[in-house]
């Protein structure tokens, strides 16, 4: 495929994370992080996260494995014939620093439980992948986009 065809058949908007090195920067202070979220919005993209982390190769290895998590969790759950919508952000945790939290929209008169929700993950993600808390929403905020708001759920739910 060429160049040409490529652009004309791939996707018009995509999905990038921001993930700033630093142990100085603070988000006020962070204006390569803003720079770069500020061009990729003006390009048409989503950001989907942005994070600030001091230069410690676990933690960078840990969130970048947690972001690659969330969209497998999404994948594996949302394929599931109860759900309509699935979603994984991240909130704060004590021991960990963060944990992944599952928020669901069933399909209409779907009936499903929280086992068998988390069981669909067991053997295919990372045990430590799965999440420790899952919520049942009504309905799943969605951007103008039609796409699943995750800044708008990280607010109402990020912080437990």
């Amino acid at each position: 495929m060429s160049v040409g065809e490529h652009r004309k058949q791939g996707a018009r908007t995509v999905a990038c994370a921001i993930l700033t090195v630093s142990d100085t920067r603070t988000p006020d202070t962070d204006t390569s992080g803003a720079l770069a979220s500020d061009l990729l919005v003006q390009g048409g993209h989503r950001v989907v996260a942005r994070t600030i982390l001091p230069d410690e190769p676990a933690r960078v290895r840990a969130q970048v494995e947690e972001w690659l998590a969330a969209s497998e969790i999404e994948a594996i759950v949302g394929a599931l014939p109860e759900v309509s919508l699935a979603a994984v952000i991240a909130r704060a945790d004590p021991k960990w620093g963060e944990r992944p939290v599952l928020l669901v929209e069933l399909r209409e008169g779907a009936v499903i439980d929280d086992a068998a929700l988390l069981a669909a993950l067991t053997g295919k993600v990372a045990p430590w992948w799965i999440p420790d808390t899952l919520l049942r929403l009504e309905k799943m905020p969605l951007a103008s986009t039609g796409k699943i708001d995750k800044m708008q759920l990280r607010s109402e739910y990020g912080s437990g």
